[in-house]
């Protein structure tokens, strides 16, 4: 934290009011089944829809054609615009060429076409192009591709769910094409690409006239067909593939209308790195900017110490109104504009709200979000949350109101039932409705056990209300039941709770945390340093005893944290016994950090099993006690 950003001057700000953002009116619906039960819907009703999502593309050409919906950095650096850009019209014309030569060559809805390139143009092109004749994508990370060199977890996805068709933006694709085995006539690029020979010319194909051929297949296509294959992240195991259809992915958009009616005072300009091989991006950003004839900027960084530059650099371009990001990103964005006034106030200028998922915020980078927001505005944006799954075609839950502190993760958006079941100390929350899906792709076997009785989809999550008194405050996390486990006593820990009250408390000298402890007596911690907070200590960071002092320092204080920590705590259940500090970053590659940004727990700890060993052994020197 800002040596003069205390805690006084940042509680100071909640008597301020929000910015003047036209919300819906909240009116969860609360029906108690049993003594362990409960039924929360929304008395706001999901407005009719159209046909298909790319409705929209056909609509905003109609409407609105000159205006930009996509745009990305320019390759060319002598470029007099840092953005290549593509309007609604002209995407329209590009889409429906590129449906017509996909209907020309056979392709059908048997097989999906495999997407292996991040956020692009072209990637939303083909998508687009695909969805609209009932040819469902299959988005998967880059990091399987560019990441990873056995292409193992690609290979698995190839031969789990058969592509018709591989797209590749580029050359750097062309080990993972390879390695799969895909010739080229079964490959589409970008541009030409010698790389990757015989690929198909995107470029080219998009540039041609549609048939009469097109008109009837794409007029057969409606909310039943299959949009997307979207994979879960495989951190409790292998991926699946949920079965994403257009009639969810309109819901979904539409619900975003119908609980933020701003969203059609104006069309909403985003800058946004969200991966659209992730249900956020695909689902929730792309989705609610084609439907609100808005426009997205694609942002090349990413949340990382190496990426976070380039992000810095795009929203300097870009003023957006809208911000999703997740914790993490908010994390690294918040000293930047710290040190930064005027990017701040230039950021935050126009800016409806601010939605953080995928994991939950820490008070402090809320504190200090709401602290900028005053200096830019006078007032407090709202910071809103969700919560939602791969199969529930982004949020299930969403907030509409400005609230005081971090945790709120909304109430059920129109359309969606949530199930509260309660067991023991727990809450477990389930759902069903339009932006569920009905199963898997081709799995009829965890199809059948991802509902229960009722027809509700087990997302694995439990909440609480916010206030048990006043539910128009909506739930709150309460952990994800695959991650919490039993110390050796048999108490329950609520893993992700923790996690976020032990990363508060030792602000700002930790960037992440995992717990471990399970059939154990006591709770240990693998603790990943904040290295920029460290070298901030440094009188020079090119002297190593230097970084060790600042090292110990950080330990030092750590250790008196958390001890503070467990002093309010009541139990071994919330009490940090022991820590080590992991010297090797989190991975993407190997799956200890989702594309969105989110730590796998139970991977991380599978993987580094003999770090938890060390954690737990009785004469190792790393180990660090916590009075």
């Amino acid at each position: 934290m800002d040596a003069d950003l205390d805690e006084t001057t940042l509680m100071s700000v909640k008597h301020i009011p929000f910015t003047d953002v036209r919300f819906a009116d909240v009116r969860p619906v609360i029906r108690r089944v049993d003594d362990r039960t409960t039924i929360v819907g929304n008395a706001l009703p999901l407005p009719a829809q159209e046909t298909q999502m790319t409705a929209h593309l056909w609509l905003g050409a109609q409407r609105h054609g000159d205006r930009c919906f996509l745009a990305e950095r320019n390759a060319d650096a002598a470029a007099t615009d840092p953005w290549h850009r593509i309007t609604y019209a002209q995407a329209r014309q590009q889409v429906d060429a590129l449906s017509g030569w996909l209907v020309r060559e056979g392709y059908d809805g048997s097989r999906p076409i495999l997407i292996l390139s991040g956020n692009s143009i072209g990637h939303a092109l083909l998508q687009l192009a695909a969805t609209q004749i009932g040819i469902p994508v299959l988005p998967v990370s880059p990091n399987y591709s560019l990441a990873d060199a056995s292409h193992d977890r690609l290979r698995w996805i190839a031969e789990r769910f058969p592509p018709s068709l591989v797209y590749a933006e580029d050359a750097r694709y062309a080990p993972a094409l390879r390695a799969l085995g895909i010739p080229g006539e079964r490959t589409l690029t970008r541009h030409p690409e010698p790389g990757i020979p015989g690929s198909h010319d995107l470029g080219a194909l998009a540039a041609q006239a549609p048939g009469p051929e097109l008109a009837p297949v794409v007029a057969a296509v409606n909310g039943t067909h299959i949009a997307k294959i979207i994979l879960t992240s495989g951190s409790t195991g292998l991926p699946k593939g949920a079965a994403i259809s257009h009639a969810m992915m309109l819901a979904a958009a539409e619900s975003f209308f119908t609980l933020w009616p701003f969203l059609g005072d104006a069309p909403p300009v985003m800058v946004d790195w969200l991966p659209w091989n992730h249900t956020a991006g695909s689902n929730g950003t792309f989705n609610l900017i084609l439907r609100s004839g808005g426009t997205l900027y694609i942002d090349d960084g990413k949340p990382t110490v190496q990426g976070i530059a380039r992000t810095l650099e795009n929203l300097t371009l870009v003023q957006p109104t809208l911000m999703f990001n997740v914790p993490r990103g908010y994390e690294f964005l918040v000293p930047e504009l710290e040190k930064r006034p005027d990017l701040a106030n230039r950021l935050l200028a126009d800016l409806d709200l601010l939605l953080y998922a995928g994991a939950g915020l820490s008070q402090d980078t809320w504190d200090r979000l709401e602290h900028l927001s005053v200096q830019a505005r006078g007032r407090r944006i709202p910071i809103v949350s969700s919560l939602g799954s791969t199969e529930t075609a982004s949020p299930a839950t969403l907030s509409w109101w400005g609230a005081d502190r971090t945790g709120s993760l909304g109430l059920p958006i129109p359309g969606v039932e949530a199930k509260l079941i309660t067991q023991g100390d727990k809450t477990e929350i389930r759902f069903r409705g339009a932006t569920v899906m009905s199963a898997y792709w081709d799995d009829p076997e965890r199809s059948r056990h991802a509902f229960d009785e009722d027809g509700f989809f087990i997302i694995g999550d439990a909440v609480c209300w916010m206030d048990a008194d006043r539910p128009e405050l909506g739930f709150e996390f309460d952990g994800r039941l695959a991650e919490n486990f039993k110390l050796s006593s048999g108490i329950w820990v609520s893993v992700g709770t923790l996690r976020l009250e032990i990363i508060a408390a030792c602000s700002p000298w930790i960037e992440d945390v995992v717990i471990a402890g399970e059939s154990r007596d006591e709770l240990g911690l693998l603790v990943f340093l904040n290295q920029q907070a460290i070298q901030d200590r440094c009188v020079s960071v090119h002297d190593p005893e230097a970084l060790r002092q600042a090292t110990s320092h950080a330990v030092g204080e750590i250790q008196q944290a958390l001890a503070a920590l467990n002093r309010t705590k009541k139990g071994a259940s919330q009490r940090v016994g022991r820590l080590v500090l992991e010297h090797e970053p989190l991975s993407t590659s190997r799956g200890e950090i989702t594309d969105k940004g989110y730590v796998a727990q139970n991977r991380v700890l599978a993987l580094r099993a003999e770090r938890v060993q060390a954690l737990y052994h009785p004469t190792s020197d790393e180990v660090v006690l916590i009075p």
